[in-house]
C-alpha cells in the first residue's frame, strides 16, 4: 500500500504497477482498492453518511488515505513457484571472498551467482552481521464480509478477495510461533464492532517481518557473488523494485 510506505512510496507505485503485470501475465486476480480509515486521523472527515456511499458496511466517520493493489497473493506464490527447487540452506562454503557451494538439507548446491533473501535469517546464516528485529503478526482468515475497500479500523487491517476475507494488523516484537489469542480476539472484535458481523475465522496464520534497525530495506554485496537483501518491514510492497535493484547490481 502506497500511502503507508513513507519515503519509499515512490517505490511502492512501481512495484504495484509491476504486480498488475506480472499477475496479468499469469492469470492472477488482483484489483485497487481505496483506503479508508477510521477514526479518521486528518482534516477531511467522510460523515457517517459519506462512509457509507463508500463502503456500505461501515456508518462511522472516516477518511480516505489513499489507494492499494490487492492481489490473491497464495494464487500468485502458487505459480511464481512451479519452478523453484526447494530446500533447507544450512552453510555457506566460501573462498577468496567468493561462495563457491551452498550446504542444503539436500545435498550441495552450486551457481554463478546466490541472492539471499533471508527474512529474519531464522538459520542464523548471517547472524552478526546484519542487525535485524522480528515483529510478530497474526492473519485472521474468515469467509467473505462484503468489504469493498482496503479498512484501517483503529490499528487493525481489513480486506477482502475473491471468496476470502483478511483480517490483520498487530505487530510485536516476538520469536514464538504459538498463537496469541489476546490479539486474535482483539482484531476479530474491532471488525465484529464496527462492521455489525459476525465473524467466523477459517484460518489463523501467524508470520514474522524482518526489520532492520534503520526500519528501510538491506540491499548489500556481502561476496563478489552473492547479494544480501531483506529487513523492510512491507517487504512485498517493493519486492519488485528490489528485485530489479539486485539485478544491477549483479550486472556490476
Amino acid at each position: 500500500m502506497p500511502p503507508l510506505c513513507g519515503e519509499l512510496k515512490e517505490e511502492c507505485d512501481s512495484s504495484a504497477n509491476e504486480f498488475v503485470k506480472i499477475s496479468e501475465e499469469l492469470n492472477v486476480s488482483y484489483s485497487w482498492k481505496i483506503i479508508l480509515r477510521t477514526p479518521p486521523k486528518g482534516d477531511k472527515v467522510l460523515t457517517p453518511r459519506e462512509t457509507k456511499e463508500v463502503e456500505p458496511l461501515l456508518d462511522s466517520e472516516s477518511e480516505i488515505v489513499g489507494k492499494a493493489l490487492h492481489v490473491n497473493g497464495g494464487d500468485l506464490l502458487l505459480k511464481l513457484s512451479k519452478n523453484v527447487k526447494t530446500a533447507n540452506v544450512t552453510g555457506i562454503e566460501v573462498k577468496d571472498n567468493q561462495i563457491t557451494s551452498l550446504k542444503t538439507n539436500v545435498g550441495e548446491m552450486r551457481a554463478d551467482y546466490y541472492v539471499f533473501s533471508i527474512g529474519r535469517d531464522e538459520g542464523g546464516l548471517f547472524r552478526g552481521r546484519i542487525a535485524l528485529d522480528g515483529l510478530k503478526g497474526h492473519v485472521v482468515v474468515a469467509p467473505p464480509l462484503g468489504m469493498k475497500n482496503v479498512l484501517l479500523i483503529e490499528d487493525r487491517l481489513g480486506v477482502e478477495g475473491e471468496g476470502y476475507s483478511l483480517l490483520n494488523g498487530d505487530s510485536y516484537p516476538s520469536n514464538k510461533w504459538e498463537i496469541d489469542r489476546d490479539q486474535v480476539d482483539r482484531t476479530v472484535t474491532i471488525f465484529s464492532k464496527y462492521l455489525k458481523k459476525v465473524i467466523n475465522p477459517i484460518e489463523i496464520r501467524v508470520g514474522f517481518r524482518a526489520v532492520s534497525r534503520g526500519n528501510v530495506p538491506i540491499l548489500e554485496r556481502i561476496y563478489d557473488n552473492a547479494i544480501l537483501v531483506t529487513g523492510y518491514r512491507f517487504g512485498w510492497s517493493i519486492a519488485p523494485w528490489l528485485a530489479k535493484r539486485v539485478k544491477d547490481m549483479m550486472r556490476g
